[in-house]
């Protein structure tokens, strides 16, 4: 038989712990994760990618009993009576996104030398370098009537180009 993906709801900020008593009763389980970052950009841990999920491999008509009674786990999600189940392409797809957004983590954390963008502020719409990057600061050069200059920023004014 085929398998398909219950969608499992967990309890708030409990999906590893779920998701590891699963794999205790030998379900296969898919716990999507996605990198957490800090208000600059760096990575600093691992999310999960739908906060109060994660799927678990069955194969159709096998009981969830088991599954119910998870610590960790809410009740499995449901259309009415109906138990939602994700086909394996589906999850397939949620693979590929999980990958590409970890292969980007990398490639956004910000840096002196990246061009960046003002997006709040009265010089919202302007671009520049990053000069200087802190944790809560950033400084930025720019040209601004005709002369550099560096300008310091707050990290939530900025975003990467």
């Amino acid at each position: 038989m085929a398998m398909a993906w219950l969608v499992v709801m967990t309890k708030p900020r409990q999906e590893a712990k779920a998701a590891a008593h699963l794999v205790e009763q030998s379900f296969e389980v898919y716990l999507p994760q996605t990198p957490k970052r800090d208000p600059l950009g760096r990575v600093v841990g691992e999310e999960p990618l739908f906060p109060g999920y994660c799927f678990c491999g069955v194969v159709k008509g096998q009981s969830i009993a088991g599954i119910r009674s998870t610590p960790g786990v809410l009740a499995p999600v449901r259309f009415g009576q109906q138990i939602a189940y994700l086909s394996a392409p589906a999850i397939a797809r949620v693979q590929a996104a999980e990958a590409a957004l970890r292969l980007s983590a990398s490639a956004r954390q910000l840096k002196p030398g990246d061009r960046v963008a003002i997006i709040e502020g009265p010089l919202a719409g302007l671009e520049g370098l990053a000069s200087r990057v802190k944790a809560d600061r950033i400084e930025v050069l720019m040209v601004l009537m005709g002369q550099p200059q560096r300008i310091k920023f707050a990290s939530k004014q900025i975003v990467k180009r």
